[in-house]
């Protein structure tokens, strides 16, 4: 008996196999971009798109998790600790009286049960690569919705969101632009603030310099601009430190240095001359007589305190609440206030263990690529400024990347999981 392979079908099957493969991928990872932090579904007035954003991400977790079951077996010492944190977070949800109404708790339990899971299917390098094609497809399309703006929110038939402080925008779903023209002097691109939305690229901007992209130059001068139109304080600074990360890496060509750094030197001159960026220095320089300064400022200080304060199980969200407005109160005679400092929020509403974990898998995550010490604490600098002026603990991205191995690492576990289920 004589059994004839098919190569051409078998490379067939493999290709197949391969796009579903990718396909898949790069479906999840728009889904992290944009179900967690857009104006569409974190902030839309209609209540649907709410219960669609938190619904649909605890749905993916338990997706992941059966997925994970169907291609694994047995657990990891990663996975344990995982679990652990996971628990620590249920604690301090019980404890917060929130057991029937924590939204916020499950919310975040589901983000990390999400990255854990996902960072078996997706290693840094494929994240980065696909990260960067979708952010450079959003950056480009703010770019011309920011320039042609008052245009774009004259025409009748594009379809308006309303936000849930009652501000009116036009959206192109990959980018919004605000109905009030003062609104439209910033960059919003797809997300609830431009303050996100400047995370989101300083990100992308971090991958482009420090993984394998052709388009490196582009790219880095792309997210960089995008970044400074949103005008938002805490773009500028993420910038300079990636930058300085990126020059001190010694792993690239000296040509393609200089001409991303003349580039986006440039640029961050252009920025300091023109009076147009005077509102984005001034919320960074400004003192209590920047709101944008007195928000923050309250929001570092309340989130130490409720740390200290309740050290291993974090504080109640009420306390917090109250704590921040008496302070804002009393610097700016304004009262409100959430919290706006994503790590130290980890920190006062979680507590130590899960706070700690975050950000010890977030510095391994940046170790992993940046060959140096220095320039590992310089972009682990950059990643607390971005995330330092809006609450990003329950975004998936912010969640995700924490858990990312590179290729080989990812490899060793996938193997080592799948012969065990064998």
């Amino acid at each position: 008996m004589r059994i004839v392979v098919n190569e051409k079908l078998l490379f067939r099957i493999d290709s197949d196999s391969y796009f579903k493969n990718n396909t898949f991928i790069a479906i999840l990872i728009l889904i992290i971009i944009f179900l967690t932090e857009t104006l569409l579904f974190s902030t839309n007035a209609s209540p649907i798109f709410t219960m669609i954003s938190r619904g649909g991400t605890v749905g993916l977790a338990y997706f992941m998790f059966i997925r994970y079951l169907a291609k694994y077996q047995g657990l990891t010492k990663r996975d344990l600790i995982t679990f652990i944190v996971i628990f620590s977070i249920f604690i301090s949800m019980v404890l917060a009286g929130r057991l029937f109404n924590g939204y916020s708790y499950i919310t975040q339990i589901s983000c990390l049960m999400f990255a854990l899971f996902f960072s078996y299917e997706c290693s840094q390098e494929c994240f980065a690569e696909n990260y960067i094609k979708i952010m450079r497809i959003v950056a480009i399309a703010s770019l011309i919705g920011f320039v042609f703006g008052n245009i774009i929110a004259s025409i009748d038939f594009i379809p308006t969101i309303t936000n849930t402080v009652g501000a009116v925008f036009k959206t192109l779903f990959i980018t919004d632009i605000p109905i009030n023209t003062w609104a439209q002097r910033r960059n919003w691109g797809p997300f609830r603030e431009p303050g996100v939305f400047q995370a989101y690229l300083n990100i992308a901007l971090y991958f482009s310099l420090f993984f394998k992209n052709k388009y490196r130059v582009f790219d880095s001068i792309l997210f960089s601009v995008t970044a400074l139109t949103t005008l938002s304080g805490a773009a500028f600074i993420p910038i300079v430190l990636i930058i300085l990360a990126y020059l001190i890496a010694k792993d690239d060509e000296q040509i393609k240095k200089s001409k991303i750094v003349f580039g986006i030197v440039i640029i961050l001159i252009s920025v300091l001359l023109s009076n147009y960026y005077n509102e984005m220095i001034y919320k960074v320089t400004g003192g209590f007589e920047s709101n944008s300064f007195a928000h923050r400022y309250t929001s570092a200080v309340v989130s130490l305190k409720s740390f200290f304060g309740y050290p291993f199980f974090g504080a109640p969200p009420e306390i917090q609440d109250a704590a921040r407005s008496q302070m804002l109160y009393s610097l700016t005679g304004q009262s409100g206030g959430g919290t706006t400092n994503t790590y130290l929020s980890f920190f006062s509403y979680y507590g130590a263990f899960v706070g700690g974990f975050i950000v010890y898998m977030t510095w391994r995550f940046i170790r992993k690529h940046t060959k140096s010490g220095l320039a590992t604490v310089l972009v682990f600098a950059a990643i607390i400024a971005m995330t330092s002026n809006e609450n990003l603990t329950s975004s998936l991205l912010i969640c995700v990347l924490p858990f990312l191995m590179p290729e080989e690492e990812r490899n060793k576990y996938v193997t080592n999981r799948r012969r065990l289920k064998q």
